[in-house]
């Protein structure tokens, strides 16, 4: 009776202990889904701004045709600031693109996001105070162009934009949180 009962123990043992191991691999299975996802939103958002940024010297050089007083630097920054822009935002995109988290160890797929979240940041304090130098121009060359109704829309659209790129700044940090997280679930 007793070596039956162990017997049967290890039988229940063992079969728990393959549930747990099937258990085990649906879950990274799982884990790995979600961070292709989340790599596949950042890239596509990366790639989005990559293609407005590279879009809008060509309309905003448009609406300046309309609007007469308007200085060659305000031109050039305007252009300037869409090329950085488009560069940084491009280069995020490719870094993603060659990234393939599928066939990276955990910690060489973790060294890889924090690079491109520090790139990401190295951006942003890059971009803010060419942003405010272009804004600063227009704005200067509405006012002494006296076009105050261009002006204070552009007042307008300055709170705007500001509050815009705060929310989408504020989802592409909460994106690499998440991508972040997901990668150190998988090392852990």
């Amino acid at each position: 009776m007793e070596l039956e009962d162990l017997k049967k123990g290890w039988r229940e043992i063992d079969e728990h202990i393959d549930r747990m191991d099937e258990n085990n691999e649906m879950a990274q299975r799982v884990v790995r889904e979600h961070i292709v996802s989340v790599r596949e939103r950042l890239k596509n958002r990366f790639r989005r701004m990559t293609l407005l940024c590279l879009m809008a010297p060509g309309v905003i050089n448009l609406l300046f045709l309309e609007i007469d007083g308007i200085g060659s630097w305000t031109k050039f920054a305007f252009l300037f600031f869409f090329i950085v822009m488009a560069i940084h935002k491009g280069f995020l995109w490719r870094g993603l693109a060659k990234t393939d988290y599928k066939w990276m160890t955990g910690k060489e797929a973790l060294i890889s996001t924090f690079k491109l979240e520090k790139f990401q940041k190295v951006g942003i304090l890059i971009g803010f105070p060419l942003a405010l130098v272009v804004i600063a121009l227009f704005m200067l060359d509405l006012y002494r162009a006296q076009e105050m109704y261009a002006f204070y829309g552009a007042c307008c659209g300055m709170v705007v934009g500001f509050f815009a790129g705060f929310r989408v700044q504020r989802r592409i940090r909460k994106e690499f949180q998440q991508l972040r997280g997901a990668l150190e679930e998988e090392l852990s």
